[in-house]
């Protein structure tokens, strides 16, 4: 039998007759599959995933149809983990940088810094650590006790002598998590007093250089308890409606308005289905100065409070996509720098997204001419 048909029969199986799709599932894993088991080639297997759900099994399917790695991992207590990208390898610490990204790592931060430092703004490269990071103590056994050297400690050794340390937010959330939960335990992401600390250490970290910066009090939030569904949950199939989560909104209302934000000329910038947000700005009667925030859906997406919190202290708060599917080229940033006249410059990235640097001068040089030889053009001066 071809693969296609193969996978047709799956499908039908375990769409149609759920004790028949049971029985096939178990054969071709060994056992039965996790929430969401692993990526499949198709999307019938992905389906039947899904569909059985409620099993739990803490290793990859061994059947070769399946890739044999598990995209999202039980824990204790109902927590679940992302371990698409091989977080726990980084966590155990077998999985280093290669050489080549730390070279890449240490020539773009040292570019970064020189440039902007140039121009009197003010950088940080921002890293927001992985959940399991922050709340080992929910991992499987096997893994919380083996945690080793991960890619976010190399990374902080990449940074280049004479340039300004980065915030380390793995001390403050570390921290604050020893007194509360500072990540949802079914989402990838923090929860809201998770990113309040996040906020308190960024603005106290740039506090350093302007003075005039301090953090909001947690007294000028109030807690809200609202219905939510957790990425990690959604991915696995669940149906559930949402469950009592706490939200953190400023007392009164945000200060800040949003509006949309027309990109310069000669900006690109790939679009990539949900990694994709329109850029915007955010404008602040009584803030001060210009922030350019390039960051992923940690730090630009308002439903996970940083960015609502960050806005408050800026005149104008611009907000672009820098997720690694969706990450500017080194000239979209100098258009972005030259169009928006930022007092600070914050690129932030997930500590999964780590083997993938930021794109330096030369590398997006070289995409240039590679681009313009495919398409039988002159390449660029």
């Amino acid at each position: 039998m071809s693969h296609d048909r193969w996978t047709v029969a799956c499908f039908v199986a375990l769409t149609t007759l759920p004790a028949l799709g049971e029985t096939i599932v178990r054969a071709l894993s060994g056992g039965p599959p996790d929430s969401v088991a692993s990526s499949l080639d198709g999307f019938a297997l992905r389906a039947a995933t899904r569909i059985y759900q409620p099993w739990r099994s803490d290793r990859p399917v061994s059947h070769p149809i399946f890739r044999g790695e598990i995209l999202v991992q039980s824990g204790t207590d109902g927590w679940r983990y992302y371990n698409a990208t091989g977080n726990f390898d980084v966590f155990r610490g077998v999985r280093p940088f290669s050489t080549e990204a730390a070279e890449r790592w240490k020539h773009v931060l040292q570019e970064r810094h020189v440039w902007l430092a140039s121009l009197g703004i003010n950088y940080l490269p921002l890293v927001v650590p992985n959940k399991e990071a922050i709340h080992p103590e929910h991992l499987p056994k096997e893994v919380r006790e083996q945690r080793g050297r991960s890619q976010l400690d190399q990374w902080f050794e990449l940074v280049p002598t004479g340039s300004v340390r980065p915030l380390d937010l793995r001390i403050s959330l570390t921290s604050e998590a020893a007194r509360r939960h500072v990540y949802w335990p079914d989402d990838t992401h923090w929860n809201h007093h998770g990113a309040y600390v996040a906020y308190a250490a960024t603005i106290n970290w740039l506090g350093r250089f302007r003075p005039s910066l301090t953090p909001l009090s947690l007294e000028e939030f109030v807690e809200r308890q609202v219905l939510l569904t957790g990425d990690l949950a959604r991915a696995g199939g669940e149906t559930v409606q949402g469950i009592p989560r706490i939200v953190l909104e400023r007392r009164g209302g945000w200060r800040s308005r949003t509006d949309p934000f027309r990109l310069p000329t000669g900006y690109s910038e790939p679009r990539y289905g949900d990694t994709w947000q329109e850029p915007r700005m955010h404008s602040c009667a009584t803030g001060k100065g210009t922030l350019l925030l390039l960051g992923d859906s940690f730090t630009q997406q308002e439903r996970h409070f940083f960015i609502s919190a960050m806005a408050e202290h800026f005149l104008r708060t611009v907000v672009i996509n820098n997720s690694t599917e969706t990450a500017p080229s080194f000239e979209s940033i100098e258009l972005l720098v030259r169009d928006v006249r930022p007092d600070i410059v914050i690129e932030s990235r997930v500590e999964r997204s780590l083997e993938t640097p930021f794109l330096a001068r030369l590398e997006s040089e070289t995409e240039k001419r590679t681009d313009a030889t495919n398409a039988g053009k002159p390449e660029p001066p």
